[in-house]
């Protein structure tokens, strides 16, 4: 892991906020990084990663045509907080957060949240 990135990692450990994580594509990467630091128990509530289009269509209740888009990226983050809100009702600090990347190892990857 790149120094920066933990580094930016460890402020969200430290930080007091709970997330509710719904990621696809490339924007796995980001629940790996946030579970490879010690602290995560302390920020990550729950992290989905509902890969294949069907399984994101099953997470949003609709047919998607393609996951990378800031709206389905928004869409994702909204049911991420609503899945995960009945598990977090007295913490104000929860948040949902959707990421969808598109991106191959010869180029880099586009990231909406």
């Amino acid at each position: 892991m790149y120094g920066l990135v933990r580094a930016q990692v460890e402020a969200v450990h430290g930080g007091g906020a709970r997330l509710a994580l719904c990621v696809t594509g490339g924007g796995a990467r980001a629940v790996s990084w946030l579970m490879g630091v010690p602290g995560a128990s302390r920020s990550v509530l729950e992290a989905q990663i509902p890969y294949s289009e069907s399984a994101l269509e099953g997470y949003l209740g609709r047919k998607v045509d393609g996951a990378v888009s800031p709206e389905v990226a928004a869409e994702m983050a909204r049911a991420a907080r609503r899945w995960r809100a009945w598990g977090a009702r007295r913490d104000w600090r929860r948040t949902g957060r959707g990421a969808a990347s598109t991106g191959a190892t010869w180029r880099s990857a586009r990231m909406w949240a």
